[in-house]
């Protein structure tokens, strides 16, 4: 295999210097004006709007800082040459030692792997070609790199590549590199420093000097000694650059977020549906289902109970859905963003517990129990038992048919040994209760946040509608909200009256509450899944019933469960002695569901 691929990458080689020769390489029209355009273009914001077209926050232009190349130092510059590029001043565009190089790995690796690409060459790539390793493109980018030297001097292909090149962790340019990672500017960088951004370009994240320092030292190290090796630093001058240890400074977030749980959201999503790696210089218009003053709300407070959270390794997350479009309008990954970005509204994989038990009342209803063993109806074990006669239900309906709904659900009933041990997240959660909540059109089931991505007016993204997993019909849908809040005072003083289900699980709780405007699912528990005192849980229990409580009444109208619909009757049903009668909602033989 090596052999072929050898002779492919030699040909390969020998067909680039052919087309590198100045006589026979035709013009591209007017590369040096696309490339200052395209260069233009990288200033651009991406834009983040709520549902309603509100401003939500944006992935800002302030991590690309343009300076003349006048302001970077001779050190800085020639730092970036040794490592990237040591022939830059002397070659037309390219570098046949470098793409001999690049054939040679290339056999060696079995695979096309590297480029043997100039700064030049790097820049016409950057900021005029796509992305894919092709023998096509690189031709192009062979052409497009020697016009451009014959179009554009060397100073100014210099400056524009050191101000749009990559260099990690949202920073393009050797301006915003500096402030991130030694909070100076690119003048007041020492050789040292200068060194280590410099050998980033090739790999920033394998070299990210804030995860991992040794490699990056490494990749420091390589960059003095080129430079030594070339004669642009002297030996003295290079023996105190290896001693000096350069101090990073902590790592930080240049997005000046409003909502950093929703930008971190749809840049990760971002990623996933369009590969949008370089969002700061995308200009993209980005629309979400959020509803900003609901986010904005639920942060604030977030953030203050968050501070009374017992400190004994608890974590939070919410979830609200919107029950008819199946829209996420809110979302808390966890009770700092600061201190921890993993999202676990949406990335959690945690026991559920009893917290599915009322949907396999549903699908016993479905197929038409009407009474559970110790109880008068299925109705009176829903409510009396708060759904923990599931269990009972379960065999009623089969086994392999409640798994089968499971999985219909998104759930991966596979890795359960037992239905109660069924994993889950707040948003799978939610969208398992939709059908509660009342949904039965078409509705946005995936479990992101982005409508649709536009740029220049194009449509890039648009989320695709599917049917509701689990619809039912209006007077299931209402019997379920009923029984949900039928003893729900039980559960939470703060939420009586709700359509409200509490679970617990080992160290994790569960709530679930399927209004007929928003299903809302809520999680407290140990975040390493570490034993915590019963008065702990406790304290996080009433904190998670206030802050959901307090939110529901700024945010949403008073309680519904919707008008009674037609074919329902009621069952009387008394429980201690002097306690109140309590009226049970039943559903009619002959009804449609029977």
């Amino acid at each position: 295999m090596r052999l072929p691929l050898l002779l492919v990458s030699l040909l390969t080689l020998a067909l680039m210097a052919l087309s590198a020769v100045w006589v026979v390489v035709p013009l591209s029209g007017d590369v040096a004006g696309a490339v200052r355009q395209a260069s233009r273009s990288l200033q651009i914001s991406s834009q983040i709007k709520d549902f309603r077209g509100q401003d939500l926050g944006s992935y800002v232009d302030e991590t690309r800082y343009v300076v003349p190349l006048e302001s970077i130092p001779a050190r800085i510059q020639r730092a970036f040459i040794a490592a990237e590029d040591d022939q830059f001043w002397k070659h037309k565009g390219i570098s046949l030692k470098g793409m001999m190089r690049a054939a040679i790995a290339n056999a060696k690796r079995d695979r096309f792997a590297q480029g043997g690409s100039t700064i030049t060459q790097q820049l016409v790539r950057q900021l005029l070609l796509p992305r894919e390793k092709t023998l096509v493109r690189k031709l192009r980018e062979i052409v497009l790199a020697i016009t451009l030297e014959r179009q554009m001097s060397k100073k100014e292909i210099l400056g524009l590549w050191l101000n749009s090149v990559y260099l990690g962790n949202k920073s393009w340019g050797v301006e915003a590199a500096a402030r991130h990672y030694f909070n100076k500017h690119v003048h007041q960088l020492s050789v040292a420093e200068g060194a280590l951004i410099a050998g980033l370009p090739q790999a920033p994240s394998l070299y990210a000097p804030h995860l991992r320092p040794n490699l990056a030292r490494k990749r420091q190290l390589y960059v003095l000694q080129r430079m030594k090796r070339l004669g642009w630093l002297k030996t003295t001058d290079y023996s105190t650059a290896r001693r000096v240890k350069v101090a990073v400074q902590p790592k930080r977030d240049l997005i000046v977020e409003q909502v950093p749980w929703v930008t971190e959201t749809a840049r990760v999503e971002l990623w996933k549906r369009l590969e949008q790696k370089n969002l700061p210089s995308s200009g993209l218009l980005v629309n979400t289902s959020i509803n900003k003053d609901w986010q904005l709300d639920l942060q604030r407070l977030v953030d203050q109970k968050a501070r009374t959270l017992p400190r004994s390794g608890l974590e939070i997350a919410i979830m609200v859905i919107d029950s008819t479009s199946g829209e996420i309008r809110s979302l808390i990954g966890g009770a700092d963003f600061k201190q921890s970005q993993f999202n676990r509204a949406i990335d959690l994989d945690r026991p559920l517990g009893a917290a599915i038990y009322p949907l396999m009342f549903v699908w016993g209803v479905e197929k038409g129990l009407m009474s559970v063993d110790g109880y008068s109806s299925i109705a009176e074990a829903a409510v009396k038992s708060r759904f923990a006669e599931a269990e009972q239900i379960a065999p009623e309906i089969g086994y392999g048919v409640v798994r089968e709904k499971l999985a219909d659900l998104g759930f991966h009933v596979a890795e359960a040994a037992a239905i109660d041990e069924l994993k889950g997240s707040p948003v799978s959660l939610a969208r398992a209760y939709l059908g509660v909540g009342g949904s039965k059109q078409e509705i946005a089931m995936s479990s992101g946040l982005i409508s649709n991505v536009k740029s220049n007016g194009e449509v890039l993204y648009s989320r695709a509608l599917s049917e509701a997993a689990e619809s039912l019909p209006d007077s299931l849908a209402w019997v379920m909200r009923q029984w949900m809040s039928i003893g729900s005072r039980v559960d939470s003083e703060a939420l009586a009256g709700q359509p409200l289900l509490k679970s617990v699980k080992g160290w994790n709780a569960w709530w679930i509450i399927p209004r007929t405007d928003v299903v809302i699912t809520a999680w407290v528990g140990s975040e390493h899944n570490e034993p915590q005192s019963p008065e702990v849980f406790r304290q996080s229990d009433r904190l998670m019933d206030e802050l959901l409580a307090e939110w529901m009444r700024r945010n949403l109208k008073p309680t519904s469960l919707g008008d009674t619909p037609e074919g329902i009757s009621f069952q009387l049903s008394r429980g201690a002695p002097g306690t109140p009668v309590t009226r049970i909602p039943l559903l009619i033989p002959g009804s449609g569901l029977f």
